[in-house]
């Protein structure tokens, strides 16, 4: 791969150029506890089109949808692509963040065949955020890929299992609480078999 050094990327521009894919008509947003994080339904859901979401901030969709400051806003799988439900592919890590186990998410994204997407460190591990839209029965068959093929134990099993089983989307943490201080932040953008590595993400 042929490595770019480039500037931070903020999540509000990561999700906006995801959704600048013109077959996306409304992106989901959702709040949840993530003391309970893998509960089954989330406490609300929130649709919006890209243009509406390009004219808000992360903070205020947080503020309009989060009770209180036990909940943190996330980014649905969901999305409606001419009034049928797609997937946008997510995956949560489970490992300790660190530059081998970056390798080792790069080699396992490989062979999924997921090379369009966003990698963020999320504080204690990281999360992947893809491009590639995909129709319900085949997120279906990619949540089961994913458990499947995880045989280093890369990925977060209960992710799989509450948002395949329970849910019937999945859902990835873009703001912090008290539980979950850091904000993911992007470190890496994949696409094709070009990886732009961004600068680390600070702890407070």
């Amino acid at each position: 791969m042929r490595i770019t050094h480039r500037p931070d990327v903020p999540l509000h521009n990561m999700i906006r150029d995801i959704a600048s894919d013109l077959r996306i008509e409304y992106l989901e947003f959702v709040s949840y506890d993530p003391a309970d994080s893998y509960d089954s339904q989330p406490r609300v859901r929130l649709t919006m089109t890209p243009y509406e979401f390009q004219n808000r901030t992360i903070d205020s969709i947080r503020d309009q949808i989060c009770e209180n400051d036990n909940y943190v806003l996330g980014l649905s799988s969901i999305v409606r692509v001419v009034y049928s439900t797609f997937h946008l592919p997510q995956i949560d890590f489970s490992c300790e963040v660190g530059e081998e186990n970056e390798k080792r998410i790069y080699n396992f994204l490989g062979r999924l065949n997921q090379k369009d997407g966003y990698l963020l460190e999320s504080g204690r591990s990281y999360h992947f955020l893809g491009r590639d839209l995909m129709p319900a029965d085949f997120w279906r068959g990619f949540m089961k890929t994913l458990d499947a093929m995880d045989f280093d134990g890369l990925v977060d099993d209960d992710f799989i299992y509450e948002s395949d089983v329970n849910r019937g989307f999945s859902v990835l943490r873009i703001t912090a609480n008290i539980h979950k201080p850091h904000v993911p932040k992007v470190i890496a953008e994949i696409k094709d078999d070009q990886l732009k590595l961004f600068p680390r993400p600070t702890q407070e």
